[in-house]
């Protein structure tokens, strides 16, 4: 259970900060478009969406013309925008992470409708807790409205701790372990891409004209996913790419997200891995290109490039091309 929305779990009170749009107006948190939509006046909600705090937000919402309608709508209102906050790509992820706790927002300022005070006055209340029964909604909204499939670039050994490796790639590997292991948690489908090169063609090809260190040769311990993922690899799907890109992968997606459409699901592709600069940006520009209406996510913080310059160019790269680059939390 989680009983505050605050720490860790900040995210999830109505005064953190995000962007939202509601009946035509932006509002810069959860409380000031709940606080506006208390009035049916635009130029009220106006006044409300261009307060500087959410704290100031709520205290505007008291002395508003409250509509006719509003303890019939109240909770309607609070899960559109709450819908529209977690369609934030980084905030989603969030949400997701909590797994199936249940969400409460514990306080001491006596909110037993939207909550659940713990003050001395209200210890034997038992608060509806409205907020945190939304959020868990949402959540399970978004978990069974959509398939997330995790691509797992080229963690091989030759590209972390092997011949083509460096700080950045070995160091990533407990970051990348990490966000394997949550996504399997929440039910995600996990793909490991493997380079994969032979001895007797690798110099001849335009690959290895162009690097000449034998890296990858199928079966050997270099082409081996590093040790501390190999668990995962268990019931993942493995493709073995020839080059930087894979068709095969990208085939793939388009049949599953062609399956899922039919049941009414989206899909989701998420990337982490080696090297940004080369596997991993080709992959996600190839899925890209093969699926253009398909939100495609890169968790910087599970990647690593060549060198952290290139990386962070193809990370800006794949920003260019509409790409949702967030970390792993």
């Amino acid at each position: 259970m989680i009983e505050k929305f605050d720490g860790l779990y900040d995210f999830l009170s109505n005064f953190y900060e995000s962007k939202i749009e509601f009946e035509g107006i932006v509002y810069p948190t959860v409380e000031h478009a709940f606080q506006a939509a208390k009035t049916l006046d635009v130029n009220e909600r106006q006044n409300i969406a261009n307060l500087a705090t959410p704290s100031l937000a709520k205290r505007a919402g008291r002395s508003v013309k409250l509509r006719a309608d509003w303890e019939n709508v109240k909770d309607e209102v609070m899960l559109t925008c709450l819908r529209a906050k977690f369609a934030i790509p980084e905030l989603r992820e969030r949400l997701i992470h909590t797994g199936n706790e249940w969400l409460v927002e514990g306080n001491t300022w006596h909110d037993n409708y939207w909550g659940d005070c713990s003050c001395s006055k209200c210890v034997n209340i038992k608060g509806k807790n409205t907020l945190g029964y939304l959020l868990c909604k949402v959540r399970k909204e978004i978990v069974d409205n959509a398939e997330e499939i995790l691509v797992v670039v080229d963690m091989q050994n030759d590209f972390t701790k092997g011949i083509l490796g460096n700080d950045e790639t070995k160091d990533v590997i407990p970051t990348v372990a990490k966000c394997i292991k949550e996504h399997r948690a929440n039910g995600g489908k996990v793909i490991f891409t493997y380079d994969t090169h032979y001895a007797d063609t690798y110099m001849d090809s335009q690959e290895g004209r162009n690097l000449p260190v034998p890296h990858c040769f199928d079966g050997e311990k270099g082409w081996e996913i590093v040790d501390e993922l190999r668990p995962y690899v268990a019931n993942a799907i493995c493709i073995k790419k020839p080059t930087f890109g894979s068709v095969e992968l990208a085939n793939y997606l388009v049949t599953k997200e062609k399956e899922l459409a039919a049941i009414g699901k989206k899909l989701v592709v998420k990337f982490v891995g080696v090297c940004t600069d080369i596997c991993v940006v080709s992959n996600v520009m190839l899925v890209k290109a093969f699926l253009p209406e398909v939100e495609v996510v890169v968790y910087e913080n599970c990647c690593a490039g060549v060198t952290p310059e290139k990386h962070n160019a193809a990370i800006e790269t794949m920003k260019s091309c509409q790409v949702k680059v967030i970390n792993c939390e």
